[in-house]
């Protein structure tokens, strides 16, 4: 008989199957048969490709689990054959690495800017104990100068009168000589 197109699908996970096309029909529908199915595809794993979970395959599109470092990366498989033990290993890109560098470097608790900033008060509270240290022992040596100069103008002052005194009595003696 007659050719006929049959598309068939064994369930919503699995590709559509297309049989019974001439070789022109697909090409006017602008449909591309993109091969069988994917049937294990691992993350890092097993050489083989085996499935560990790392991946979940739906059809040709493999997206990488929360046991993997790229959860949510999703990946389509245009080969046109039947593919299986598919290994994949995904490495951290620059854009990746600066971000954990700078995301760790800005960590309120943890990160190389608090712990500067830590350690920068810390010196600064340390500054702050010595500077009251010094100015205490400024204030007592202060209070003892203070205690020095007034007992050295008390002294003075009684030189100056015991001077006035012996003065006035050399004058006096002097001019008792001299009358007498």
């Amino acid at each position: 008989g007659k050719p006929k197109l049959q598309i068939n699908s064994s369930s919503a996970a699995s590709p559509i199957a297309i049989s019974g096309d001439t070789g022109n029909l697909l090409s006017h529908l602008g449909l591309t048969v993109t091969g069988e199915t994917i049937t294990s595809a691992n993350i890092g794993g097993a050489a083989n490709g085996s499935d560990d979970g790392s991946v979940t395959i739906n059809g040709m599109t493999l997206t990488a689990t929360n046991k993997t470092g790229a959860q949510g990366l999703t990946l389509l498989y245009s080969g046109t054959t039947a593919a299986s033990g598919i290994n994949l290993n995904v490495t951290t890109g620059l854009g990746s690495e600066l971000y954990g560098y700078v995301n760790g470097a800005a960590d309120p608790v943890s990160g190389t800017v608090q712990t500067e900033v830590n350690s920068l008060n810390s010196a600064n509270s340390n500054d702050q104990t010595k500077i009251s240290e010094l100015q205490a022992q400024l204030a007592t040596q202060k209070t003892a100068l203070l205690a020095e100069y007034t007992t050295m103008e008390t002294t003075i002052n009684s030189m100056t009168s015991i001077m006035s005194t012996l003065t006035q009595s050399f004058q006096g003696l002097t001019s008792a000589q001299k009358n007498g």
